[in-house]
Formats: C-alpha cells, structure tokens, sequence
C-alpha cells in the first residue's frame, strides 16, 4: 500500500487547525466590526487542556530544525518541551483568541513578525499542561494592523510554567470605532549582523524541509510551501516558516551556549524582519555575551547571509549560568 503524502497526513492530524483557519477567513470577510483595543483584558480568555504534548511529534519537531534529539531527553523516556513545541498546538488557540476579541482582519495576508518565550519552569512531555490565551495588544497605523497574542501555560496545580508571546503582522489599515485615531507610519529600521558576531550555525532550508514542518507544526501557510502561492503574495518565492527559523536558533544556542542543557534557557525573543528564502544559504550569530546584572547569561542573535549584512532575524536570550 502507497504512503499518503507527508502533507497529507499532516493536514489530517491538524485538521482542528485548518478548521479554525477556516472560520478566520469567514470571520474576517463577514465578521463584525471589532469590539476595539480598549477593553481587551476583559474579553473571556481561551483555554484549553489538560493536555499532553505528543513526545512523537516533539521528536521529530527537535529532528526537522537542526536539533539534538540527545539534549532533550529527560533520562525517563520524556523529552523537556523546546522553545518552539507550542507550536504544534497553539494555531487554533490563536485563532479562536482572534475571533473572540472580534477582530476582522485580513488574515489571508497574515505573517507571523515575533515571538517570545519566557520560561519559569521548562516542563516535559510527561506532565499535563494547561493555557490560557488572550488578545493582548493591537496597535494600528494607516499600513498595517500589528496584533499580539499572549499565551499562559501551567501545570495541573496551576503554576506557570512558561509564557508565549506571539507577534502578527496584518498589512493594511485595521476598521477602527468612530473617532479614534490611528498612529502615524513609523520608518522601517534595518538591523545588521554586527562585525566580529560569532556563527554558530550554517543552514538552508529546501522545499521539503519546509513542506516537512508544516506538516508537523500545522501551519499550512501556502508561502512557506508553494513558490507559485509566495510569488502571488507578493514575494520572490516562498520562505521559511518564522517559527522553524527560531527553532533552529534555539536549537544551535542550547547546543553551543547552553552545554546541550535546555532546562537552562530562560527566556528567548526573536523578531523576523526579512524573509529567509527557501534554498539560500544563512547563518545563525551570537554577539554581546556577557553576564547578566540580575544573574545568569544573556547574548543578542542574529539570522543572516553574514557579518555586515542585513539581518532577517535579530533577539536576544537569556539563560542561567
């Protein structure tokens, strides 16, 4: 018997993500107007769980991004979470939080811009978490409608474990109540690998590497899979999903920096600031590691062809020492 396609059989498993993307196309064309950014903390939060994250899924999401698989292990059969695993979970997550805030937006066109991941404790495949998400920010110009969504994870007890902050980039203006004022157009900022940044890693991603992490984050994004679909958006051809390129980031920090000790990782921010195209050579760069004031080690990151070029990717994290 023939194998279904990978694509397949992802879409299959993500089928709740795929729903909900669907509902968000409907919500954005036909929706209500937005109830507005004053009052979000007091829209109903989404939650979801108690779940357990798939340790097949993890596996193979640490194997696709340049991970160590090795690293990960607990030594009791689990793996610690990545920086990165909400992703298999968070798409529909995100979507009813968009939906619930009543944001129509042209979420045909939506891009993933940042995200930031702070850790209390880094938990484990074996234990059940719990989370929480909400709108928690919307800021917007005559351009573009930037959206943040702020994700909560705890543990059965209810202690928080780690926090997802995801950043969306909608372009053209957002519908707004009467009478409120729009912020004027800021300048687009260009960031550079600095000079003597250390390269931890090297890496390109091809088309089916790319069509290999959608299937198992998910996120079905024609940009990141199809060059016909990223060319009709707008671009060269397709790129690289945000979240697999902070994967791989992570991945490379806690095996060079972090002594392959993910436990250790505190906190991770990245902002994707150029598309990192599809079967074009990049690197990762570490600069201004140092210690932290306040205890433990912090470096700034880079993505980008190299030192003195334009970044595609820029951060920071911190971890303990």
């Amino acid at each position: 018997m023939v194998a279904p396609p990978p694509l397949l059989t992802g879409a299959l498993r993500h089928r709740e993500s795929l729903v909900e993307i669907a509902r968000m196309l409907i919500a954005s064309r036909f929706g209500r107007e937005p109830a507005g950014v004053l009052g979000l903390e007091t829209i109903e939060p989404v939650r979801l769980g108690p779940f357990r994250p798939d340790p097949a899924e993890v596996r193979r999401l640490i194997e696709i991004t340049d991970g160590v698989v090795g690293e990960f292990e607990t030594g009791s059969g689990a793996l610690w979470l990545p920086p990165t695993a909400s992703v298999l979970w968070l798409t529909p997550v995100i979507g009813r939080a968009l939906r619930r805030a009543r944001l129509k937006l042209p979420v045909a066109r939506m891009l993933h811009a940042g995200n930031e991941v702070r850790f209390d404790r880094v938990p484990s495949t074996a234990e059940p978490l719990t989370l929480e998400a909400r709108v928690a920010s919307v800021d917007a110009n005559e351009r573009r409608t930037i959206v943040l969504v702020r994700t909560v994870h705890r543990d059965e007890s209810g202690s928080q474990l780690f926090t997802v902050d995801t950043t969306l980039f909608f372009p053209g203006a957002a519908p707004r109540e009467a009478g409120s004022k729009q912020k004027k157009t800021e300048k687009k900022d260009t960031v550079r690998v600095p000079f003597g940044a250390r390269e931890i890693h090297r890496f390109r991603v091809r088309l089916a590497d790319s069509r290999a992490y959608a299937a198992v984050s998910g996120d079905f994004n024609p940009v990141h899979i199809s060059h016909l679909a990223a060319r009709l958006s707008g671009f060269r051809g397709a790129f690289a999903h945000g979240y697999a390129i902070k994967a791989r980031i992570a991945h490379r920090l806690i095996h060079t920096a972090l002594g392959g000790e993910p436990t250790r990782l505190e906190r991770l921010a990245v902002r994707f600031r150029r598309p990192v195209y599809l079967e074009t050579e990049t690197g990762i760069y570490l600069a201004e590691e140092r210690d932290d004031p306040a205890g433990g080690r912090r470096a700034e990151l880079y993505v980008g062809p190299g030192p003195g070029e334009s970044a595609q990717v820029s951060g920071e994290a911190h971890w303990s020492a």
